[in-house]
């Protein structure tokens, strides 16, 4: 270490080049190499704009590496431009989830500035921490810059601690199907009575016992983990009867689902005939015939059992029983049977007729019994009137009990077959759901919400930060040059000025893809124009000042003017701007979310508001305003731009003495 740094002392000819500032200076050639490393994926094999913004950070930063090694000469301002880039390159990237070599850059580049600040002579830190603790003296004085503060510390809290707090109640925000579609917060039944018993997300995972107290002559049943193997060999007619329970307490749902799987295997195909059906008979002692495995094959296509007795009647599921009954308001119906047995007798007493039996070998088939237009034929149901079958279904509440019919029919001595039936699963979404609900496709909206926290932080942060970097230099340069550079750049910033911004950034975004670092650079190269000119004005009185002239008498050229000089006194004005231009960018973010231009893959208050749109509204007259999805990103939007304009308010009177005394 001491050999480089005396090769380095040759090589670039400073004063206090110490072991810190060449550690400073390594993250910096570090951040630059992993920034070209990222530029080099960019560029290649396929042609991204993003590849030429990161060629150009990457000189910036090499730069400001050449900047610090000179020692105490620039050390304050390489080191100040260390943290702001650091900070906007990991905010844009963490905000983003771009977990790569750029984020990397990113931490060594903030790790380089906060080294450079120990490199910082013991007077110059004093007269720092002496700045630091009247600003901070001042401002704990007005109260409403330390409501904004607090606001603001939450809402970074959030976004840095999003993926714990989102688990809060589900930490994906893209899962689908969590819960019913628009299901309220789980908490509603606190302020609603009558939602205090509507049914959370549940799943039912229901093993068989067997019914039969003796097991018939011939008959084995083998439990393997999750499914039951029932093995037959003999010679005569017999029933297997399993069954299974649950305990439902809650309002009946609006869908569910039932899945298990079975197969079939006979010794001999020809030999023994058999069949599987499932019935549920709920507390009342209402059974409804759910399924068997002729149905469930044929549904409502070429079942064709027909009842002789006039007037014709139909087998439940048979094209015929469709066809006759399409025109009909109420087809058939079940009815109330107190005692347990197969459907085999509710189809004989009603329709004289029985379910049919199969021959012929089963491989495993996987049966996922859910919301269609089958079941409700099935169980005499209009088509597609789904919610009512599901209703009577799940009422009233209580223990609900499920009986699997495994029917042997032997056509000759001695046969054999085997039948494999799984565990039953019942899965019901829920009416309620986490701390907000569910949105149109029953994601988690507190997820939603606080994945978009990060976002709209990471945006306005980076695009007000890029743009006062910008206007700063800009107002400088124009202000203390004078002369045509002055002209040019002032009429340059008249014209952008007069532009129309909203539909030009939907130009360029459509133009450059929707992309977070693109919508990023967008916003700021549209946000610099009023404090350069703001810059400009305080710069053309501050070139007169006597230090000024005394600075210019002494040698210094223009660049050692602005960079020692002209930037500290106009920094403060510069950061009260940055604060308060954060709100707009937010707030641009959004609006160009809502109108369809954002970046599709990730969640932002915005696009919350664009989906709203989307999928047409956020009003059903059967359930109300769906305030727990469309209020909450608005809220969010509203209070993090309250906290910006606060804190910015309440820095603008520090560094404004007027406003101050108008107070």
């Amino acid at each position: 270490m001491k050999n480089l740094l005396k090769k380095l002392k040759k090589t670039f000819p400073a004063k206090g080049l110490s072991r810190k500032i060449l550690i400073s200076s390594i993250f910096l050639l570090i951040a630059a190499i992993l920034t070209w490393v990222a530029a080099a994926y960019d560029l290649s094999p396929i042609f991204r704009f993003a590849g030429v913004l990161e060629v150009l950070l990457a000189c910036v930063i090499s730069l400001n590496a050449m900047m610090m090694l000179r020692g105490e000469e620039n050390l304050e301002i390489s080191t100040f431009l260390a943290l702001c880039i650091g900070l906007t390159v990991t905010l844009y990237t963490y905000g983003s989830k771009l977990i790569g070599p750029l984020f990397f850059a990113g931490i060594l580049t903030l790790a380089a500035g906060m080294i450079g600040i120990y490199t910082f002579k013991p007077t110059r830190k004093a007269i720092w921490l002496r700045r630091i603790k009247g600003f901070w003296f001042e401002y704990s004085h007005n109260k409403i810059g330390l409501v904004g503060l607090g606001i603001l510390i939450i809402f970074i809290f959030v976004a840095i601690f999003q993926e714990p707090i989102a688990a809060l109640s589900y930490p994906d925000p893209e899962t689908p199907e969590l819960a019913e579609h628009f299901a309220k917060p789980s908490w509603i039944g606190l302020i609603d009575p009558s939602a205090s018993k509507f049914p959370p997300t549940l799943r039912y995972d229901l093993y068989w016992t067997v019914y039969n107290i003796t097991l018939p002559e011939g008959v084995s049943i083998i439990q393997e983990t999750d499914k039951w193997i029932i093995h037959y060999t003999g010679s005569k007619e017999i029933v297997v009867v399993l069954n299974t329970s649950f305990e439902y307490p809650y309002d009946p749902p609006f869908r569910a689902s039932y899945v298990f799987s079975w197969s079939a295997n006979p010794e001999i195909v020809g030999t023994i005939r058999y069949s599987i059906e499932i019935n549920l008979t709920t507390p009342s002692g209402k059974v409804y015939p759910l399924w068997d495995q002729h149905w469930w094959k044929y549904k409502a296509a070429v079942c064709t059992e027909r009842n002789p007795k006039p007037p014709p009647i139909y087998y439940p599921g048979g094209r015929d029983y469709e066809d006759y009954y399409q025109n009909k308001p109420y087809p058939w119906s079940p009815i109330n049977y107190s005692n347990i047995r197969p459907a085999y007798g509710i189809y004989a007493d009603k329709y004289g007729g029985k379910i049919p039996t199969w021959t012929a070998k089963q491989p495993e088939e996987i049966v996922d019994y859910s919301v269609s237009r089958y079941p409700p034929i099935r169980l005499g149901y209009p088509e597609f009137e789904t919610k009512k079958m599901i209703r009577d279904l799940f009422s009233p509440s209580g223990t609900f009990k499920l009986y699997a019919y495994i029917t042997f029919v032997p056509l000759a001595r001695n046969a054999t077959c085997e039948i494999t039936i799984s565990k039953m699963t019942i899965n019901v979404p829920g009416l309620v759901w986490g701390l907000l609900g569910t949105d149109y496709m029953g994601r988690d909206c507190w997820a939603r919400l606080v994945y978009g926290a990060r976002v709209s932080i990471a945006v306005g942060i980076a695009a007000a930060l890029i743009g006062t970097i910008v206007g700063l230099l800009v107002g400088i340069v124009a202000g203390y040059t004078g002369g045509l550079v002055d002209e040019s750049i002032m009429r340059l910033v008249d014209i952008m000025l007069c532009i129309p911004v909203l539909p030009l950034l939907m130009a360029l975004v459509t133009f450059f893809g929707r992309n977070i670092m693109y919508i990023i650079l967008i916003i700021a190269v549209f946000g610099w124009q009023g404090l350069s000119r703001l810059i400009r004005s305080q710069v053309l009185s501050l070139r007169e000042m006597a230090f000024i002239e005394s600075a210019i008498a002494s040698g210094a050229n223009r660049a050692y003017i602005m960079i020692r000089h002209l930037i500290p006194n106009v920094l403060p004005v510069a950061l009260a701007d940055f604060i308060l231009s954060v709100p707009g960018a937010i707030l641009f973010e959004a609006a160009l979310s809502y109108i369809g231009f954002g970046d599709p893959t990730t969640p932002t208050w915005g696009r919350e508001y664009s989906i709203m749109q989307e999928v047409g509204g956020i009003y059903d007259p059967s359930t109300g305003v769906y305030w727990w999805w469309f209020l909450p990103p608005g809220l969010a939007i509203t209070l993090l731009c309250i906290a910006f304009v606060f804190v910015g308010h309440a820095v603008d009177e520090i560094v404004n003495p007027r406003l101050r005394r108008r107070r």
